[in-house]
């Protein structure tokens, strides 16, 4: 969908919301008649790319019952002042390792903090190489990757 279609129709949506289908039927019809031109291009491209359906009745319903409910503005990411955070392949392979290496089931906690003990060496060079960052945000990082590795790694082992 074109971007001015897709702001006529969430527009119009959000208009519309609330009115019974017979009303937001005609006022569709009304729409479409008094935005022929644009309508007419959006049926051409998507015939051009092979759209075999009827295109107004898909903008209907689009419009009808997904973007009535959508916010009329875009919603900023909300992590868009934070950036990702990518650990090093190092200390990813040290903790892919420590928990292959760990047979035993153990509560990842466990094993985290025994990683952190038989890794200090590593996590102080990845501490160093995130120096931009605080201390306790990296600790926490790397708890949260090894948490998720331990539990995709055990996985695995089960299947």
């Amino acid at each position: 969908m074109s971007d001015t279609i897709y702001e006529i129709i969430i527009n119009f949506a959000k208009l519309h919301q609330y009115d019974e289908r017979k009303d937001y039927k005609e006022a569709w019809q009304l729409l479409v008649e008094a935005n022929e031109a644009v309508f007419t291009i959006e049926k051409e491209r998507l015939s051009k790319l092979n759209y075999k359906g009827d295109v107004l009745d898909k903008m209907y319903k689009s419009g009808r019952y997904y973007f009535k409910e959508k916010p009329s503005q875009k919603k900023e990411n909300k992590n868009s002042s934070t950036e990702y955070i990518k650990l090093s392949k190092t200390i990813l392979q040290a903790i892919d390792r420590h928990i292959r290496l760990n047979n035993s089931p153990c509560k990842p906690s466990n094993g985290y903090n025994l990683f952190c003990i038989e890794q200090e060496e590593t996590i102080n060079r990845e501490i160093e190489r995130l120096s931009n960052l605080e201390k306790e945000v990296i600790m926490n990082k790397i708890k949260k990757s090894y948490k998720n590795r331990y539990f995709t790694i055990q996985k695995k082992k089960d299947i």
